[in-house]
């Protein structure tokens, strides 16, 4: 199995939440594609982003729907953009 990027969560309301919803993003991705990621980060609840070992940001949103996210991102990331943003997973866009 490969390692796990770091999951970062600011302290306050709901730390446990907060990593759990870390951890089902960082699941739901491919060996592959987490390899890709340096990082996730948590701020709030419902305000997860991935920052790429590319420098790349994807903005993840919640972590519903993380599966449909997780295999958009396979395809959307063939793309070379700054930002890949998967909030709707069936309208993503990228920047």
């Amino acid at each position: 199995a490969s390692k796990l990027p770091a999951i970062v969560v600011k302290d306050g309301a709901n730390v446990p939440a907060k990593r759990a919803d870390g951890a089902a993003v960082a699941n739901a991705l491919s060996e592959s594609m987490r390899a890709q990621v340096a990082q996730i980060s948590v701020p709030k609840k419902g305000a997860i982003t991935l920052t790429l070992q590319s420098g790349a940001t994807v903005v993840w949103g919640d972590a519903d729907d993380s599966d449909l996210k997780a295999q958009v991102l396979e395809t959307l990331i063939q793309r070379d953009a700054k930002t890949y943003d998967l909030t709707d997973p069936m309208n993503p866009t990228t920047l």
